[in-house]
């Protein structure tokens, strides 16, 4: 219970409060006598910004995968010693901006808060996909399912903005996506695409799909001490498996409240897709192919009829493979989005990638 004498139209009540449920503010007078009160908004907490003289030190990650059977992480983690007047309280998945140069460099949230002193922290932050493995999405079985569209549903089930590129349009995917992380089904999307997904430099998810052209060539004159070159094991070829599923009339059972248990709003989740569900002494709430929702009363049993699950390797051998070379295939098998739609062009963006063996690191 503390009173506050507001200066300006935008105050900040810099008081430390924490295991609160509500807050109740009263107003005792205005500025202007008899005029009314309009209040536009209220933030919790405070924006503060931390400039080089109070970052002890800061490391930020940028990366991709260029075929996408990943989606990294980039994280931001970073040490200030704060010269402001205030106790802060950073709160996992508060969220930051990281500027450069004047340039916005990427928007993470923490992850991680450790107090070393009374006013030095250490802060574990990570991107929008850091965000997205925390968060699950059902999937689905797809037919000719518009890419972009399929994106949005998974982006606005984890409440994270995104932009994609006028390329993707037209781009349809068919099979299946698992019960998973936001993050997986992003990857399973984007690898379907031929795209990738990035935060870098940007305060949102960018889709978009990486240029086939050479930017620049670094000459010699650039090339400081400290290069290395590495040279790992020739691929002598690349498979990717393309996927089908068909409804059978095989049974599964899903749940049963003798080894479950009985409630109200029970998410049960499938070890493979499932169709036709049937229940007994119960209530299906919500449903699709990998989960169901579901009230459940004594000798309840949820059954469900299965998927034929189909799959072809489609393979590309390496021309340049010497006799002395050992066998060396890269299979890429676990993308469910494939099927023979996309499986060509697919195959084809990925041999281009992994047969480039020889690794550069340089400043």
């Amino acid at each position: 219970d503390t009173d506050f004498y507001p200066t300006s139209a935008n105050y900040f009540c810099n008081k430390k409060v924490e295991f609160y449920n509500k807050f109740v503010i009263t107003f005792y007078s205005l500025s202007v006598p008899m005029g009314r009160l309009i209040v536009n908004h209220i933030e919790y907490g405070s924006k503060a910004e931390f400039g080089a003289n109070e970052l002890r030190t800061a490391k930020i990650i940028q990366e991709i995968d260029p075929i996408s059977t990943s989606v990294p992480i980039n994280p931001f983690d970073f040490t200030i010693d704060s010269k402001k007047n205030i106790e802060f309280s950073f709160q996992a998945k508060q969220p930051i901006e990281i500027m450069f140069n004047g340039e916005h460099k990427a928007t993470t949230f923490v992850k991680k808060a450790k107090r070393k002193s009374k006013t030095m922290w250490d802060i574990q932050s990570e991107d929008y996909i850091g965000l997205m493995e925390t968060i699950f999405f059902k999937g689905g079985i797809y037919n000719n399912k518009n890419a972009v569209e399929l994106l949005g549903e998974i982006f606005a089930v984890a409440k994270v903005p995104f932009e994609d590129s006028s390329e993707f349009e037209n781009v349809i995917v068919t099979v299946y996506i698992p019960y998973t992380t936001c993050r997986n089904a992003l990857m399973q999307v984007v690898f379907a695409m031929g795209a990738i997904a990035d935060t870098s430099n940007s305060n949102k998810v960018k889709i978009f799909a990486l240029s086939a052209e050479i930017s620049q060539d670094i000459p010699k004159r650039r090339i400081m001490q400290g290069q290395t070159t590495e040279d790992t094991t020739r691929v002598t070829a690349v498979e990717l498996v393309a996927h089908s599923y068909n409804e059978i009339t095989d049974t599964l059972v899903a749940y049963e409240s003798q080894k479950s248990g009985i409630g109200t709003n029970i998410l049960v989740t499938f070890s493979e897709p499932l169709h036709n569900l049937t229940i007994t002494n119960g209530t299906i709430i919500e449903s699709g192919v990998n989960y169901a929702i579901i009230n459940a009363n004594s000798g309840c049993t949820l059954t469900g009829k299965k998927y034929e699950h189909t799959t072809t390797i489609y393979r590309k051998e390496n021309p340049l493979v010497l006799a002395t070379d050992i066998e060396n295939v890269v299979a890429i098998e676990k993308a469910t989005l494939v099927s023979s739609i996309n499986v060509d062009k697919l195959l084809e963006i990925c041999y281009n990638y992994l047969v480039n063996t020889e690794k550069t690191s340089m400043k």
